[in-house]
């Protein structure tokens, strides 16, 4: 029998999927009209140039990276804050900003050392997420993540009609709400 947490990992799998096509197909469409979209701004081959590189490597993982936020948010709908702001710190902050210097200035290559990082840092985000993503969480209890806390069990239990729920990010909102739908 499914739980609730089957369902609703199965939920974000499907919509980090549906994320990744429809965000692959606009990086598409950015790599077909590139040409028009940069002469808009400027008739100097020059930029042309460089933004049908930047492109062709954002495109790459653009759909990848489509994937991992999904993934990465999702640890936020599960009342889950840290999780999510410390693959951002890594993935980010500890990889990308000096992987960037890195290859721009000591390896030499410049621009295109900083969007390969990019590329790198959005993929390492998408594959961290998925790998926490995947892991069966528990609680100390041996519970699965689908156990409410004791002011979301009155929220989800409450019968005095509707119920108005005053939390900050990661408390569990959707959490109280899904519950009460359910």
């Amino acid at each position: 029998t499914r739980t609730t947490t089957d369902w609703a990992k199965r939920a974000v799998w499907i919509a980090a999927f549906h994320n990744m096509i429809l965000l692959g197909a606009i990086g598409l469409l950015f790599i077909i009209s590139a040409p028009e979209i940069v002469g808009v701004f400027t008739s100097d081959p020059g930029p042309t140039t460089m933004v049908l590189v930047v492109y062709a490597l954002w495109v790459r993982v653009f759909s990848i990276y489509a994937y991992g936020m999904v993934l990465t948010q999702s640890f936020n709908g599960a009342s889950d804050m840290w999780t999510p702001t410390i693959i951002n710190l890594f993935c980010f902050w500890l990889l990308e900003l000096p992987l960037a210097y890195a290859l721009a200035n000591p390896f030499g290559i410049e621009a295109r050392g900083v969007f390969l990082t990019l590329t790198i840092a959005f993929s390492s985000l998408a594959v961290v997420s998925a790998v926490l993503f995947g892991g069966e969480v528990e609680d100390e209890e041996g519970v699965g993540a689908n156990k409410p806390l004791a002011a979301q069990r009155r929220a989800i239990e409450s019968e005095m009609g509707p119920v108005l729920v005053i939390a900050g990010p990661g408390a569990g909102k959707t959490f109280c709400l899904i519950g009460r739908v359910m």
